[in-house]
């Protein structure tokens, strides 16, 4: 059974469950995917309609930091807003076609094993496996409840298996402590898949870990082009593809346009563009694939750029968002393969210059070599 964050709008998160899915199956395990809705939007599905309407609202207001008072901008954001909720839709499809065995319920059922009332519906699985994604940051899945079942705590322990989950932060609060320890601690093994959470486990909670890859970078690129779409908007022969998480503008705008030395840009990820915005995300394999050059805030924008040995710049260094340190999973990737002159503050020339991948490669299959190995000892299954 395969436990991960189930969002249905953002593309990195879709591809990691399907490549761990993919690796599992490539095990010989047949993967039951467990699909537990953490976020409100996808929440407003289990709501009546009344009072859907009003967490929509306040949904809305909370998530742009508007005032009611400003119309334009409260018309605004429900137009984005409600391009967001229509992207689940598309994204609903590819999970429908791409993800298997899916197992749809609400936490208080799921977690009901934990207290013995249903114990049995978890017998006929050897092995839970959580990750990747920030399945253990605290503010992503929102209450000390959803961490608790992140951590597996409805299975019986000997059956509990993580693989490159992320924290989103370089410490734990002393609210949460507790719970982070509990919860650690009901596992064999541990891995992340950045050095500061491996950093965070041993500092904090004396406990060793491994750093693996994210599952995105233990499939190669022919086996990403397999489920590779072409778009159905006009693809311009040459462009560079962004996929920002905030809004590109000030001296990242500037790069931007430097970088881009006067090719077409394409933008995946504003909400208000509804264009491209529906890009799923087999679509955003083959943008990724076809770019001559990628500018991305985002870890896994970032995973697959290296993946398809494209020229890219990874910019935010400095921002830091709701969900904690954004660059540090980032900085991490790009520090294992030697790239961290990628990042946006540490290029002195635009455009930035082509990459040899030749190094990028060895290093990249070395720790695909050394990920794998970790999932198998956890696993029990002989190289």
């Amino acid at each position: 059974m395969l436990v991960t964050l189930y969002d249905n709008f953002n593309h990195g998160n879709r591809l990691q469950n399907y490549a761990l899915q993919e690796i599992l199956k490539g095990f010989g395990f047949s993967v039951h995917n467990l699909c537990c809705p953490h976020s409100k939007i996808l929440a407003l599905k289990y709501k009546p309609k009344k009072e859907r309407l009003k967490i929509f609202i306040k949904s809305i207001l909370s998530f742009f930091k508007i005032k009611i008072i400003d119309i334009e901008a409260f018309k605004t954001s429900i137009t984005e807003y409600n391009n967001l909720y229509e992207r689940t839709k598309i994204f609903d499809a590819f999970t429908n076609k791409y993800i298997d065995n899916k197992i749809f319920d609400e936490y208080q059922n799921i977690m009901s094993s934990e207290k013995n009332k249903d114990k049995a519906r978890w017998d006929k699985y050897n092995f839970a496996v959580v990750g990747s994604d920030q399945v253990w940051n605290a503010s992503i899945v929102r209450t000390t409840e959803f961490l608790e079942y992140f951590f597996l705590k409805f299975i019986e322990p000997n059956k509990r298996v993580n693989y490159a989950p992320s924290f989103g932060y370089k410490d734990v609060s002393d609210d949460d402590y507790a719970t982070y320890k509990e919860g650690l601690s009901g596992f064999k093994k541990l891995s992340c898949r950045e050095i500061s959470g491996c950093e965070l486990m041993k500092n904090q909670f004396n406990l060793n870990s491994e750093l693996v890859l994210d599952p995105t970078l233990l499939l190669n690129s022919e086996q990403w082009r397999k489920i590779s779409r072409k778009p159905n908007f006009k693809i311009p022969e040459k462009y560079v593809l962004v996929y920002s998480i905030g809004r590109v503008k000030g001296i990242y705008k500037d790069a931007l346009e430097k970088f881009a030395d006067g090719r077409e840009i394409i933008e995946i990820h504003d909400p208000s563009d509804r264009e491209h915005f529906f890009t799923d995300p087999s679509e955003f394999i083959y943008l990724i694939d076809h770019a001559d050059g990628v500018f991305t805030d985002s870890f896994h924008g970032t995973a697959f750029s290296i993946n398809f040995q494209k020229n890219f710049i990874t910019f935010g260094k400095h921002r830091l968002g709701w969900f904690g340190d954004i660059f540090g999973r980032v900085d991490s990737l790009l520090s294992v393969v030697n790239l961290s002159g990628r990042a946006f503050e540490a290029c002195k020339d635009f455009p930035a210059g082509e990459i040899n991948y030749n190094d990028v490669t060895q290093k990249l299959n070395l720790m695909r070599e050394s990920s794998l190995k970790y999932l198998r000892e956890c696993l029990n299954i002989n190289a």
